[in-house]
């Protein structure tokens, strides 16, 4: 029977296959070697799938960051991924953490993976504190598009409600830069340059933003970019937190048409706005 060696200490293959959780093995070249069956249940993909290429780092892996793949690689310590995206066959992510341990399997250097996926662990004993910061945080992700980019520009995660409003794809926007995010016109450049200057010294910035869309839609958003310091990557990451305000933009410019222009004759009047709210009360 197969042999495991895990920190010097040898396990049975089968505690590998019949784990409580989504776990799997990967060699240096990032190859699965090993996926028990929670995987496929979990997942959604298949073990064929990963078999003898290296697609897991495109795929389910697709948001950790390079430095964080050469961490893994490099197979000193043993980590522990909090706060982690893994992406599905049906391209929705899985909040989950993962903790990776530096192993050998059949003579061959390798790294045994395990995925904690959070709604399949229930946690307990926890401090209010810590309680409070996981209501925090599910409260933000399921009001704000959230979008969090590495201290290159490069997008490393998202939450569903930004692909939903930007009709972006996992796959898609993953490796993407902030500036991709702008619609390509002089006044958006400099905007998108000025929040990159704002994050890098070290400040929060805030304003009306307009984005665009994976199929060329733009669309306006209030805008709170912060950058955050991340203890695993150890440097500044930059997370954006937006909120989808394109109606209440239309509405604003269609009062604003009121106001000053007159439907009748195209011309200018400040006395519009009054008239229709007159008219409204009547």
């Amino acid at each position: 029977m197969d042999l495991v060696n895990i920190n010097n200490h040898y396990i049975d293959e089968q505690l590998i296959l019949n784990s409580p959780f989504p776990s799997f093995l990967l060699n240096k070249q990032n190859r699965v070697l090993m996926w028990n069956h929670l995987c496929e249940d979990v997942f959604q993909y298949s073990f064929n799938e990963f078999k003898n290429n290296n697609n897991i780092q495109s795929t389910l892996l697709s948001t950790l960051s390079e430095q964080s793949w050469h961490l893994i690689m490099d197979g000193q310590d043993t980590l522990r991924f909090e706060n982690t995206k893994l992406l599905d066959q049906n391209e929705h992510f899985l909040d989950s953490t993962i903790i990776t341990i530096p192993t050998r399997y059949k003579g061959e250097v390798c790294t045994f993976v395990i995925c904690l996926v959070n709604d399949q662990v229930k946690i307990v004993n926890t401090s209010n504190s810590m309680q409070e910061l996981i209501d925090l945080k599910e409260g933000i992700a399921s009001t704000f598009m959230l979008v969090t980019i590495d201290s290159e520009g490069f997008i490393i995660n998202c939450n569903q409600k930004f692909l939903t409003t930007s009709h972006w794809t996992p796959k898609r926007v993953i490796g993407k830069t902030f500036w991709q995010l702008f619609p390509d016109t002089n006044e958006n450049n400099e905007v998108s340059e000025q929040i990159w200057k704002t994050l890098t010294l070290g400040n929060i910035w805030q304003g009306e933003v307009e984005k665009i869309s994976k199929d060329g839609i733009p669309y306006w958003v209030h805008l709170t970019a912060i950058p955050t310091y991340s203890s695993e990557e150890k440097c500044f990451q930059y997370t954006l937190l937006s909120r989808d305000i394109t109606n209440d933009k239309i509405l604003k410019d269609n009062l604003e048409k009121i106001a000053y222009v007159d439907p009748e004759t195209g011309l200018m009047n400040s006395f519009r706005l009054e008239q229709v709210v007159n008219e409204m009360i009547e």
